[in-house]
This record gives C-alpha cells, structure tokens and sequence, in this order.
C-alpha cells in the first residue's frame, strides 16, 4: 500500500567485522552526516567561523529522532543532556573537518553524481528499478525530511572522504604482524560455564527495598510514555461496500480460462538429438540432422530412426520420447517457439539448434487442460473480485485519511469527523511497554515517539500495521519520566536486588574454585570453540556451536588457565543472571595460512594502522583549532 517498504540493509558480517577491527585495535573512527541549513544564532565558533543555533537544533532532533525510533533514548533529562554534548562535540569536530577540506582545496562533486548512486542503490529499488518512494521512506527514516536535505549531506559526506584519502596513506603490515594476528583469530579455546539463576534469591526484606529505594531513588524514574489519539482502516471493513455484477464474473471466469488453457496445455513431444561435442563439430551434426529430416520426408518411422541415430541416450531406446511437457518445462528455451508452432499430432519440425545440438521435434499428443464450471469456481471468483474491489476502496481511503491528516494537521478529531470514523484513545505506554496489538506494533512505536509527533503540533502520515490495517495518530499526551514512588518501583528494586546477590554468590563461587576448594563438576563443558571473527572473516553466517553469544562474547577475554587451574571470569548477563566462564585449555594455532588468508589478514592490519592515523589526523586538527562556545535556550 502506501508505505510497503522492503527489509533491506547491509550484510550483518561486514558489521561485525568492522566492529571487531575497532576492538582489536581500539580506534575511533569518525562517521557523522549532519543537516546543512542556514545561519541564525551562533551556538559557537569554530576558527572563527560561526557554527548556527538553526544547524545545532536541526541535528540534535535528527539525532534524537534515530535514537527515539531504536529504543535507545528515554526522554530523561540526562538523556538529553548527553545528546545535546554527544551532538555538539560532533558537530564541532565534522565543521573541523570541513574547514580542513577547504583549506586543501577539495571541491564538491556534482549532485548528479550521488543521484545517479541513488537511483543505482538495491536499497532503494524494486524489480530492478529505481522506487521514489521506498527512496522516500528509507531517508525519512534516518530523520531527513527531503531528498534535497540526503543529497546534500552525501555530498559532504564525499567531500570528507577526498580529505581522508589524501591525507591517509596505508601502512604495510609485517609478515610477522600478520602471524601474529592470525595466531590471535585462529585460537580455540576449551571452556566450561555455569550460569546462577537470580530468581532464585527468595530472601529480599521490605527493609532491604526501602534501603535500596532511599540510595538511588533518583535514578528511578518512570519511562517516556505516550496517550495518542487514532484512526484505524481496516481493509475488510470494506468488503460489504462492494458489489459484483454477473458481467464482472463472467469476464474474470472467462480470463480464467483463457489462462488456463495456456498454462496448463501440455504437448508430449519426442526427439531426435544430433549433439555438437568437443569431436562432433556443429556443421559435423547440422549434416546428420538434414540427413535424418530427408529420410523422415521420405517415410520413415521417427521412432526408428530416434532409436538408431539420436545420440540422446537417455531417450533413443524410447523412440526420443519426453513425455508431456509445458513450454517452460523445455531443455533448452531455443525450442519453445518451435514446439508452440506444432499443434497436430504427427506435425514434425525442421532441424533446430539449441544449446546441446541439432533437434528434430515431433508432436506425439496434446493434453488439453481440465476447465472447471463457471458454477464450479463462481464462489470463489466472486470472493476474488471482492478481495480486489475492497483492496481498492482501501487504498483510497487511505489516500483521503493520509492527505485529511496532512491538511488538518492541527487536530485528528476534525478529520474523523470528515471520515465519518470513530477517533480512538490509547491509554498511557511506553516504548517497550505496550499492552495490545496496536500499542506493540513497531511501526507505530516509532512513529510515536518520532521528535515531530511529540511536540504535539502534527498527525501523523499512514502507518500500515499490516497488509489489511492502517493507522494514523497523534500524541494527545506525552508524559515525561518522572521519579518513581516506592509502590513503583517495587519490581524493580527485587530484580536488581536479585542481580546483586547473585553476583555475590557468584564472586564467592569463583573465590573457592580458585582456592581449590570446589572442583568444577557439572558445568557445560565446550572444547575447541573458534572465536566468532574466524567464522565471520570465514563467510559463514552462523557459528557453528551451541555457546550463547553473550558468554562467546566474554570467553575470549578470559585469562589463560595457569598451573593447571582454570581462567575464570564472572559477569553478569542481560537477563540479571551470573555467568562464570571457566577457560581450561587455550588452543594455539599451528596450520597454515593460505595466499588469500594471509592477504585478508594483511589488510585487518592495515586498515587499523589507517584508522588509526585518521584518528590522529583529526585529534590534531582538534588540539590546534579554536573553539568558542555559548550559552543558548
């Protein structure tokens, strides 16, 4: 409908890969597209050059808009506080850059040249051709508000990128850097862990929750929520609006058929196969092909002749026969047009070249299609033209309740009023927290709590649920986190008191097997388990062990086992569980690198000693520059 937009992104692998390099080699890089407008108020100076207030509050929201829409920003005041540093300390830096790049005397490219990478981006096409509006989605999801606004950042985006490659120059990797690292990825380890249920602290007192409540009671604070007000499409609502006439299933009854006789005609065809080899030349076949037509013009039998001189050897003791076959169901495509053209049965064609030889077809029979009664399928055509007439009338309303919404954007009661639709109220939820179908929707989560519907000041655009339901809203009431009481923050307080104790015993536990006073007996048990890089730089998608990527995670960062005892470490786990990871074997590697291997390696190096140079070009840059800032509302 409106707003179908395909799941596409880039490879999870060369994430990965990228994020690991930056662990290994503990790099900053710098990745920042900001929002060009125009001067206002100046919220600092950069050389002397103002940085605008107008700038500043366009990329903050952008910003707070990606955030919002990956459940990563709470609306706290701390958050926004953090944002407002994070965004300004980008800013600075990628206006540094800029000046940089003008001092060099790069120049822009042409605007055409990024449109023409757009339009040729998978990313933004379907069936192979540039889609506007997927276009329009996908940047709108990235907080820009125009093409216009893309475009332009992209341009600085390759402005920047002509600065970094003059100025970084890749350093060569030694051979005994590249061993080293290859030693490094190629490790495996043997390991056991155990995890500690915290739900199993039972003994948490009211005076141990008050305790915990009065210390960071002003850390607990209730989530962001939302009340919005709604209109909602169903596409079967409309089903009942809709009439079919006998004329209407007369003509799609008729189609049907036509169809069918089309696709379901088979023709059972046999063949005499002269083939062109290495020692068979096609003018070698094309003359034992005409040979074996002028004796079938003069008589004979084409079995006969397909069972002594078709070289098809899987068909020749058969007389050549392939049975019954469609058009698409043909060896070769070259012989459709061919076979289209034989309809009697005996009609033989003339020699025809295909990929595998000369062919001489003959038509044995034809196979007509079984057609259904029109009283046959009349019910579940007339459910067909239904289905279409109702997708239709949808796809309108969705229209006037998507361009209603746009007009009327001060107010979502006036346009259901217009519809003649019921406007709906949500009751309070959060991000995370919602208590229905609609209110867990992600679509509609994130367009929530989108920077632009929490102001208040606009409805927003169609929202599809699904294929058959669409929404649009409006936030009648943004509820900003707010201290918990004690009664609130109750469930918390136990889940963390939970966390807490059961890292405790988890401490202790590690404390006496390092003491040797409890033998590690029990625990899951893993030998040989590669680190997740080798299989990602292997290409494989999925690695091959049964370890929770959370405790993979930490393995490799566990000590070497010494003296025969075990590395431990201890961390707890996202669910507020306590793991122990115990390392009891580290696993050189002692094979050998292959020419491709050693070249991939060879460029992980490499590509840290540029980043990291990069990071030192910029952080000179930084030290020298002059930066003023002010105070602003």
């Amino acid at each position: 409908m409106l707003q179908e937009l395909r799941d596409k992104s880039q490879g999870w692998i060369a994430k990965v890969i990228i994020a690991v390099i930056v662990l290994l080699f503990a790099l900053t890089g710098f990745d920042a597209i900001f929002r060009a407008v125009g001067h206002n108020d100046e919220v600092a100076t950069i050389n002397g050059k103002g940085l605008s207030k107008a700038l500043y509050n366009s990329t903050y929201e952008q910003q707070q808009y990606i955030l919002s829409a990956n459940g990563q920003f709470d609306g706290s005041v701390e958050a926004k506080e953090q944002l407002r540093k994070t965004v300004m300390e980008n800013l600075v830096n990628y206006q540094i850059l800029i000046q940089a790049a003008d001092n060099a005397g790069f120049g822009y490219l042409p605007a055409q040249f990024v449109e023409q990478i757009i339009q040729n981006n998978p990313l933004y096409q379907s069936n192979g051709k540039f889609d506007y509006e997927l276009f329009k989605e996908s940047i709108r999801n990235y907080g820009y508000s125009s093409e216009t606004q893309y475009v332009q950042d992209q341009l600085e985006k390759y402005y920047l990128t002509q600065l970094q490659s003059g100025i970084v120059t890749a350093d060569f990797a030694t051979t005994s850097e590249v061993l080293s690292l290859a030693n490094l990825i190629n490790q495996t380890r043997n390991f056991s862990y155990k995890e500690l249920d915290a739900s199993t602290i039972n003994d948490i007192t009211k005076e141990e929750i008050s305790a915990w409540y009065e210390k960071h009671k002003e850390t607990l604070k209730t989530p962001e929520q939302v009340v919005l007000e709604y209109i909602v499409l169903n596409k079967n609502d409309f089903l009942d609006k809709v009439s079919i006439s006998d004329q209407e299933l007369t003509n799609l009854y008729a189609k049907k058929v036509n169809d069918l006789e089309e696709a379901a005609s088979r023709k059972r065809i046999a063949h005499i196969l002269i083939p062109v080899t290495a020692t068979q030349t096609d003018a070698a076949a094309k003359a034992k092909i005409d040979d074996i037509a002028k004796k079938l013009k003069e008589g004979a039998d084409f079995a006969t002749l397909a069972k002594e001189d078709s070289q098809d050897l899987g068909t020749a003791k058969n007389g050549g026969d392939l049975g019954y076959l469609n058009s698409e169901d043909l060896p070769d495509q070259a012989l459709a047009p061919v076979v289209n053209q034989l309809n009697q049965a005996g009609d033989l064609s003339a020699p025809v070249r295909s990929k595998y030889g000369w062919h001489i077809i003959k038509l044995i029979a034809v196979e007509d299609p079984v057609i259904p009664s029109f009283v046959s399928l009349k019910k579940s055509i007339t459910e067909e033209l239904k289905q279409q007439k109702a997708a239709e009338l949808y796809l309108n309303a969705q229209r006037e309740l998507d361009g209603l919404a746009y007009e009327n954007y001060d107010s979502l009661s006036s346009v259901a009023e217009q519809l003649k639709l019921p406007l709906d109220t949500t009751k309070p939820f959060a991000r995370d927290a919602g208590y229905d179908e609609l209110t867990k929707n992600e679509k509609l989560i994130k367009e929530a709590f989108s920077v632009n519907l929490l102001k208040g000041e606009e409805n927003s655009s169609i929202i599809e649920l699904s294929p058959d339901r669409s929404v649009v809203i409006r936030v009648k009431q943004h509820l900003e986190p707010e201290m918990m009481t004690l009664e609130q923050a109750t469930p918390v307080i136990v889940k963390a008191l939970q966390t807490e104790k059961i890292k405790n015993d988890g401490e202790k536990l590690i404390a006496e097997v390092q003491a040797g006073k409890v033998v590690i007996k029990d625990w899951k048990a893993f030998n040989d388990v590669e680190q997740p890089i080798k299989t990602i730089l292997a290409g494989d998608t999925q690695q091959k062990t049964e370890v929770a990527p959370e405790i993979l995670d930490k393995v490799f960062s566990t000590p070497h086992p010494v003296d025969n005892k075990p590395g431990l470490q201890g961390f707890t786990l996202k669910n507020g569980n306590y793991a122990i990871i115990a390392v009891t074997k580290v696993n050189p590697f002692d094979g050998a690198l292959t020419d491709e291997q050693k070249a991939q390696y060879q460029s992980i190096v490499e590509t840290g000693y540029t980043n990291n140079f990069w990071g030192e070009y910029q952080k000179y840059l930084k030290d020298k520059a002059e930066v003023k800032y002010f105070d602003f509302e």
